[in-house]
């Protein structure tokens, strides 16, 4: 079975910036370059090869679930690119679900080009970090109000919740296997490979699509999700896997349920 085929979402940080960063220290972003400190960051992911990865995550991984702009950034920052670039991964790849993940803070006036999304996952921080009410209504009027499905599309509004994902690592708990990296394989602005958005540092050392190539990446996540899923990790875990102070992730998510389905075989045969 083919790597790209068991995960539900490919995420491709398009950019570095976020507006909120300043007044959200426990989020990864508040550090700008610093939480890249122990990653390359000698190239960056530009438009051409944002959509020849997508497409060839497609064309010869079998990858078929979500496409997402973001990681740890704010995409509508830059919001033509934004627009440039799902059109573009459209064109390529029609067959694929989009989505964007963004503060709302930057809702356009004229929602309509916002259509090119599949869903539209709104964190709203309140008060001021709130999106425009008039903005979001317009949107959902456009778009839908998204419902969860086995295939959910529209427009979600969910509150805006900072975690402790940055208070570093904990005790071994490694008894507790982890399914998290089949919902979604992120990869940074400088093309680093993540495992999951609590590995915001990638410590687990996946690898970078630019200098290694996607095979030798998707390969490696293969080793460390193979070493975590359970029923326990193992020894080789990664150490940052076996010191998580995270302890749930042990049901597959779903937001592709074609994806989950895969990921249960392959957890099921062994990999075969």
């Amino acid at each position: 079975m083919k790597t790209g085929a068991l995960l539900q979402m490919l995420s491709l940080e398009m950019s570095l910036g976020c507006n909120l960063c300043a007044l959200h220290p426990q989020c990864p972003n508040s550090l700008k370059a610093a939480r890249y400190a122990a990653l390359p960051q000698t190239s960056h992911l530009t438009d051409a090869l944002i959509v020849e990865t997508i497409s060839s995550m497609c064309g010869n991984h079998g990858f078929q679930g979500w496409v997402n702009f973001s990681f740890y950034n704010e995409p509508m920052l830059e919001y033509d690119r934004l627009l440039r670039l799902a059109n573009l991964v459209k064109a390529s790849n029609p067959e694929l679900t989009l989505m964007l993940i963004t503060n709302g803070m930057f809702l356009p006036k004229d929602p309509t080009p916002l259509q090119v999304f599949d869903w539209i996952s709104i964190t709203d921080y309140g008060g001021k970090e709130s999106p425009s009410p008039n903005r979001l209504q317009a949107l959902h009027a456009l778009c839908g109000v998204g419902r969860w499905t086995p295939d959910p599309r529209g427009v979600f509004v969910t509150p805006g919740k900072l975690d402790k994902r940055m208070r570093g690592l904990g005790p071994d708990r490694s008894e507790r296997p982890c399914v998290y990296p089949f919902k979604d394989l992120a990869i940074d602005f400088f093309g680093n490979g993540h495992v999951c958005c609590y590995d915001w540092r990638g410590l687990a050392q996946i690898g970078n699509i630019i200098t290694d190539g996607i095979p030798a990446c998707l390969a490696r996540w293969e080793r460390i999700v193979r070493s975590i899923a359970g029923p326990r990790m193992t020894a080789d875990a990664p150490l940052s896997c076996r010191t998580c102070t995270y302890k749930g992730f042990q049901r597959i998510e779903t937001l592709n349920a074609v994806a989950k389905q895969a990921a249960q075989i392959w957890l099921s045969k062994d990999g075969e």
